[in-house]
């Protein structure tokens, strides 16, 4: 028995017990290279995999806050769907004698019983932005369709002469006209669709200044960043209105 356990401890190679062990730790040290070169691989991954999640929250805040925005443009075209946009009045969402433009507007202005900085801009929909009218804008166009062709179409913008839609953040032009142009229109409408009716168009546009604001992201991104979203409805008054 003491035979044996002497052989199970020394190997099969007859080394002494000392040396045996010696040759085990020696084998265990011969991978620590290895490990080494684990941790240097994970110490440049890191930064990179740290980049990449931060790029994905940065991400997902820009499409929350699209998505946002595109829920308002939605709920002001169907409110503009059924007014007349020959409609004029106040530039006032608390009268009930409003311009059909800027009462469409009203639905981007922070909700009644919030903070208004504009006490004419409020009563609104929009509890999940600040309007910005040094940079933000509305657009909302109108066209009257005659035989499937545009025989009216006009627009209207929130900022008026600063027109801001047509700049980004840092206020280089890059818009010259709204997204729906008459030929777009024109284009979208089928042959089986009724010959005469009309549309009305909103846009929003508005600066979204990132939360995070990585420096290495920044260099990729604008860390003001400009967001556009929009949506067209059918607007059945607008048959009324004479052609252009």
């Amino acid at each position: 028995m003491g035979k044996y356990f002497s052989f199970f401890m020394a190997g099969k190679t007859g080394l002494p017990k000392r040396k045996y062990f010696w040759n085990i730790l020696r084998r265990l040290n011969s991978n620590s290279p290895i490990k080494a070169q684990a941790f240097l691989e994970l110490a440049i991954i890191l930064p990179i995999l740290f980049i990449l999640v931060i790029g994905v929250v940065e991400v997902s805040f820009i499409m929350g806050r699209y998505l946002d925005m595109l829920q308002l443009t939605r709920e002001a075209a169907r409110f503009a769907s059924g007014r007349d946009p020959l409609q004029v009045g106040t530039y006032n969402c608390s009268d009930p004698n409003i311009d059909f433009y800027y009462h469409t507007t009203c639905i981007f202005s922070p909700p009644a019983g919030t903070t208004c900085l504009d006490s004419n801009f409020c009563n609104g929909m929009n509890p999940y932005m600040n309007f910005d009218p040094a940079k933000d804008d509305v657009v909302i166009s109108v066209y009257k369709i005659t035989s499937h062709l545009v025989a009216y179409n006009h627009y209207w913008e929130y900022s008026d002469t600063a027109e801001n839609w047509k700049e980004d953040c840092q206020g280089n032009h890059t818009n010259t006209s709204p997204h729906f142009t008459a030929s777009l229109v024109e284009s979208m409408l089928e042959s089986s669709a009724p010959p005469d009716g009309g549309f009305v168009a909103v846009e929003y546009y508005s600066c979204y200044n990132l939360p995070l604001s990585i420096p290495i992201f920044t260099n990729f991104v604008p860390e003001s960043l400009r967001l556009h979203a929009y949506t067209i409805m059918p607007l059945p008054k607008a048959k009324f209105l004479p052609d252009n």
